[in-house]
């Protein structure tokens, strides 16, 4: 059902936060003397382009919204085409983040939700799985949660194979809340090691981590970084693969 500013319907979600966001803010504090506004539009800026750049074809489909390092994308209903756009925008966001050096970390589900646009109110089974599903993963990437997986076998699956450019794969995941222990998940993830620069940019984020003499759990970092590249290496071996 969709009124006039609200929206309850099974819809598609995408949930993206940002890593590091916590160091960044701390350590531009302390060297601008809380020049708050400043950190605001350096950080926030280039992200804000994207989100405008990536929802341009999307106007009035696809709906963004965002608050500290925390960024949403859902659609007006729970249609395949709904999900094609949404898919389309967020690999787009994705895509144009990594190139800028954002390290972002998301999550594509489906499920009932409620949005009061006037009110800002939002609730969502979907937003509670896409959260869950982007906190866990120890890399830099995106993921389809089981519900969109589920979704979209039962009612598109003319939108499940290689049209996509999606993979199944073991995502490299933190399997409880403490985040020391650690496994897989086989779940299907977006490509986006095609698009020209995106391995580049994720080798420069890398080296200016190593670079910089203030950061906490270096060796995690390392880890997230190191199953990105390994990712973006397997898809290239699975593309070759399938041109031969």
């Amino acid at each position: 059902m969709v009124q006039e500013n609200i929206i309850h319907s099974n819809c598609w979600f995408a949930y993206f936060d940002q890593l590091g966001f916590k160091h960044n803010i701390l350590q531009f504090l302390k060297s601008s003397q809380n020049d708050l506004d400043k950190f605001v539009y350096a950080e926030y800026q280039p992200i804000l382009d994207s989100i405008e750049c990536a929802l341009k074809t999307y106007q009035g489909k696809i709906i963004p919204w965002w608050f500290s390092d925390t960024f949403l994308f859902f659609s007006t209903d729970g249609s395949s085409q709904s999900f094609a756009s949404l898919e389309l925008a967020v690999r787009d966001f994705l895509t144009r983040i990594t190139s800028k050096r954002l390290p972002f970390r998301g999550a594509i589900s489906y499920g009932e939700s409620y949005a009061d646009m006037e009110n800002k109110i939002l609730v969502s089974q979907a937003l509670i799985e896409a959260h869950e599903y982007a906190e866990k993963q120890n890399w830099i990437g995106l993921v389809l949660t089981p519900s969109a997986r589920k979704q979209l076998k039962n009612a598109a699956p003319e939108l499940s194979d290689g049209w996509l450019h999606c993979w199944d794969y073991d995502v490299p995941i933190y399997v409880d809340s403490t985040k020391k222990e650690v496994g897989t998940e086989k779940l299907l993830v977006p490509d986006i090691s095609r698009y020209s620069d995106s391995q580049e940019s994720i080798e420069q984020m890398r080296k200016e981590m190593e670079n910089k003499s203030d950061i906490q759990d270096r060796e995690g970092i390392r880890v997230k970084y190191a199953n990105t590249i390994k990712f973006f290496s397997w898809c290239k071996n699975k593309r070759n693969g399938l041109r031969n």
